[in-house]
Parts: structure tokens; C-alpha cells; sequence
């Protein structure tokens, strides 16, 4: 079995092609610094609507976004 697991909805399409694997595993779902917009929402809603929606497991985690917000660093940095 050939799984490919990504961070973003556009990961498997811009840097692998996802017909070549089994299952696509993408991590994410909400946007860390965007909760409670409809950023997630959008995400989920074009993943219902994916070719390739039988092969997708959304595990729909929030972004940490601990990148833009330095005082998330310690919690998610070891």
C-alpha cells in the first residue's frame, strides 16, 4: 500500500501526484490563526468535493501557527 500523508488540502496536488498513492492522509483542517473562520470550513467543503475523496483520511487537526505567533513556540518546539 502506498500512503501519502500532507499538512494542507494543496499539498498532494502541487508536490505529488495523488493518483499514484492508496490512501492521502492530510493533517490539517482548521487555520491556527484564523479559528472560528470559515477557513476550515472551506477546506472540508473542497475535500467533499475531491476526485479522489474515497482514497482521503482528514485527520482535521488545527494549525498551530506557532510561526507567526512566537509565543506558541514553546509549547510546539522540543
Amino acid at each position: 500500500m502506498r500512503l501519502l500523508a500532507v499538512c494542507h488540502t494543496d499539498d498532494e496536488i502541487l508536490w505529488f501526484n495523488p493518483e499514484e498513492y492508496d490512501k492521502i492522509v492530510i493533517v490539517f483542517g482548521d487555520f491556527g490563526d484564523q479559528r472560528g473562520s470559515n477557513g476550515g470550513d472551506l477546506r472540508r467543503n473542497a475535500l467533499k468535493e475531491h476526485p479522489l475523496k474515497e482514497k482521503i483520511i482528514h485527520v482535521n487537526i488545527a494549525e498551530s501557527n506557532f510561526t507567526r505567533d512566537k509565543s506558541k513556540e514553546s509549547v510546539y518546539m522540543l
